[in-house]
Order: C-alpha cells, then structure tokens, then sequence
C-alpha cells in the first residue's frame, strides 16, 4: 500500500508499455517520471539534478496528487515484485499484445499484495507511451512510427557507423539526447521518410 490521493492507501501500480508485442519499459503511475522499468525488469531511478539541468520539467498535478517524493517502500516494492515476478509480468503483457494483434498495449499492474501477487488493473491502447517522461515519450513515439514505416516498406533503419556523425534530420534518437554517450544513434536510411 502507497500512496495515492488524499493519502487513501492503494497498491503499486506499473504501467507496462509494449510495441509490436515487446515489452519495452513501464514506469509508476504515481511518479512516471521518477523511474524507468527496462524490458529485462531493472529499475531506473532516474537523477532530477540531470534530468532538470536538459530541461525536464515536473508535472505539478501529479505532484499535487501523489507528493514530489517517490517513497522508498514504493521502490523497495517494486524491485520485490520485478525480482519475483517479473517474467510473468512480461511474458502476459507480450501475450496479450500479440494474441489480440495490437501494434501498442499499455498493461497496468496492481503490484505488492502478498495475498494475491501482481493483478492485471487495465489495458490500454493508448499511442505510444505518452505518459513517459518526455526524452522517453519523443523516443518511443519515433520507435513507433518507424516501426510502422519499415513494415510499409516506407523506410529502412541502418546503423550508423561507429564514430560517424548522425544528421538530425535523420537521426531516430535526436543528437544530445539523454542516451546519446551510451548507446549512439540508429540511423535512417534507405527510402525518405517524408510523403
């Protein structure tokens, strides 16, 4: 039990995003931009002093509603639950995504009832992730419409070379973006993106 609105006890809940049938992340409902679930089930507390110094900005509503503070039994409950449960979690999110042939599926998660274990809340076919923090919202969003180019036949994703320089126009992660030391960047190639 964490907290919730006006202090009422409620249980954890991970929202799980999934393209094309892959987990790729979830976050909290009540601190979405506080932390990152990854597609193996680790937990990504994000740093405020860097996120804040590249312009991120707090939602205030969901401050208001939940405290600006992600409450360490919060955390702590989470990693309980991805350490016991997560391949559950994951393998029923894809499940239910490509059973019912969906191109994106937001799966909520009703964690840390010891009785009961992580419960399916909602689903939600919602357009990729815009509930993410917005560095992982842009990135999701142009997976997302790539993904749906390349399966028209309308664009090809070609590494970029180690130690080239990606053109913005056709970077699918944007220079100076949050990942850009630790992972570089996908490149377009192939066929235009335009129309």
């Amino acid at each position: 039990d964490h907290a919730a609105p006006r202090s009422r006890r409620a249980p954890l809940e991970l929202k799980v995003q999934v393209l094309f049938g892959e987990v790729v992340g979830g976050t909290l409902n009540t601190h979405p931009g506080d932390l990152w679930v990854t597609r193996k089930g680790s937990v990504q507390v994000w740093n405020f002093d860097e996120l804040f110094a590249r312009g991120h900005t707090r939602c205030r509503k969901v401050d208001k509603c939940y405290g600006k503070q992600l409450p360490q039994s919060a955390v702590d409950t989470l990693c309980a639950a991805l350490r016991a449960s997560w391949a559950l979690i994951r393998g029923a999110s894809e499940r239910l995504s490509r059973e019912a042939g969906l191109d994106e599926l937001r799966v909520d998660w009703l964690l840390g009832d010891p009785r009961w274990g992580p419960r399916i809340g909602e689903l939600t076919y919602m357009g990729a992730g815009s509930r993410l923090s917005p560095p992982l919202s842009k990135r999701l969003s142009r997976a997302y419409a790539a993904a749906h180019l390349c399966r028209l036949g309308r664009l090809a994703v070609v590494a970029c070379p180690p130690g080239a320089v990606c053109e913005e126009a056709t970077c699918l992660w944007p220079l100076g973006s949050l990942d850009r030391s630790r992972h570089g960047h996908a490149r377009i190639g192939g066929h235009s993106v335009a129309s």
